[in-house]
């Protein structure tokens, strides 16, 4: 099958796909930014080096933190600008939207929440 890319070939982002907004409310972004696994993975391949991917662990606002500061320890360590496209999961999806939220508000906002 196909898969849908994130983004465009000049960059800018494409429309999420239906299929990959979480159907809990709880679990949805301020920015809907959503990708399907195998949509991530392409943009992984994709952008390689200049992208980062991060699980979040657990539930909870200190789970919450714990993410946000990993990617932003990545994108130090990885001498990434926070325009760096930023893939986020995690078996709890309300956490895993609170860290894309957190870190949209910290200028890293080109962040999806990986979803199903």
């Amino acid at each position: 099958w196909p898969v849908a890319p994130l983004l465009a070939d000049d960059g800018s982002v494409m429309p999420t796909s239906p299929q990959a907004v979480p159907t809990d409310p709880g679990a949805r972004t301020r920015a809907a930014r959503y990708a399907s696994p195998a949509q991530a993975e392409q943009l992984e391949r994709t952008l390689a080096s200049s992208l980062v991917r991060v699980a979040v662990r657990g539930s909870g606002a200190e789970a919450v933190e714990e993410g946000a500061s990993q990617v932003h320890t990545l994108l130090a360590t990885m001498n990434l600008p926070p325009s760096a496209a930023v893939l986020i999961e995690g078996v709890d999806w309300r956490a895993a939207a609170a860290v894309v939220d957190r870190l949209a508000a910290q200028g890293v906002d080109n962040t999806w929440l990986v979803t199903q």
